[in-house]
């Protein structure tokens, strides 16, 4: 308990962003929970629910959505702290819809470090003016040891195009994204190898009244085969909120919601580990 009080305090002075001097810092925070897949079923989601507060708040299930992230061969794109990500939406909440033969999705590629002077100075490439352009900070708790509980923080700068096609090359990639990548070759070949899942998400909107972020969500993964079926149990489930740091009180109460379910969840809902992209890239999982 000592440990996750201490992680508590220490999430209230982490997620202030610091940025180059003179430069705009992020645009938002977004916190994650790394939570146990057990936590997805419906009894669970519930005790979830009742633990955020949201009683009486809308909980709605979205469409369910194939996500994919392609690299070149010795997944070098993630080694350059990049992510390049194509998600197409099915027609079925639970996921039970064979993929699109030529599917259509908002492709995002996504530039990560802990560095936020490097994610700053990022946002000059001409791939970052590209899109639906974000530069958030990104606040993960995850399962320590003894029991505890994990922080890690981290910037992310991303631009997504909607209505696009997964690219097989590098330098499709460019088409869309001028100058991306620009240590591979054109003509590299971009692959999703085992890095597919199907994503299933479930959003609670509580009432304005309640103190909370506006949206909570939970998602979960279950990898996916090329043949588009489903090869095991849930893979990994996150619990995530934002704070738009140009809207009043938004900050408060996502810092608030933060440190009261780092001090109050069950451990055990807590699961070790970072990002849900880095399951996604461990194929020891298939």
């Amino acid at each position: 308990m000592k440990r996750i009080l201490l992680a508590a305090i220490f999430c209230l002075a982490c997620v202030q962003p610091s940025a180059a001097k003179d430069a705009p810092g992020p645009e938002a925070v977004e916190f994650k929970l790394r939570l146990a897949p057990k936590m997805a079923t419906a009894p669970n989601r519930e005790q979830l629910w009742k633990a955020i507060g949201g009683n009486g708040a809308t909980a709605s299930q979205k469409k369910c959505r194939l996500v994919q992230f392609l690299d070149v061969t010795g997944a070098r794109i993630r080694k350059a702290s990049f992510l390049l990500r194509h998600r197409t939406k099915l027609d079925s909440d639970d996921c039970s819809d064979p993929i699109p033969d030529d599917p259509k999705g908002d492709l995002t590629l996504k530039f990560r470090t802990a560095d936020a002077q490097r994610a700053t100075a990022e946002r000059e490439a001409a791939w970052a003016k590209i899109g639906d352009r974000k530069f958030e900070q990104d606040v993960t708790c995850s399962a320590g040891a003894a029991g505890g509980a994990c922080l890690e923080r981290a910037y992310s700068l991303s631009a997504k195009v909607d209505d696009a096609k997964s690219p097989h090359t590098v330098g499709g990639l460019r088409d869309v994204y001028p100058n991306a990548l620009g240590s591979l070759a054109k003509d590299a070949k971009l692959d999703p190898g085992c890095r597919r899942v199907f994503e299933e998400r479930w959003v609670l909107e509580p009432e304005a009244s309640t103190g909370l972020p506006d949206e909570i969500e939970l998602a979960v993964w279950i990898r996916v085969s090329k043949s588009g079926k489903k090869t095991g149990e849930p893979l990994v489930a996150e619990l995530s909120f934002k704070a738009d740091l140009g809207k009043p009180n938004a900050e408060h109460d996502a810092d608030a919601l933060l440190a009261r379910l780092i001090r109050t969840l069950d451990p055990s809902w807590l699961a070790p580990g970072s990002s849900k992209t880095a399951e996604a890239y461990d194929c020891d999982h298939q």
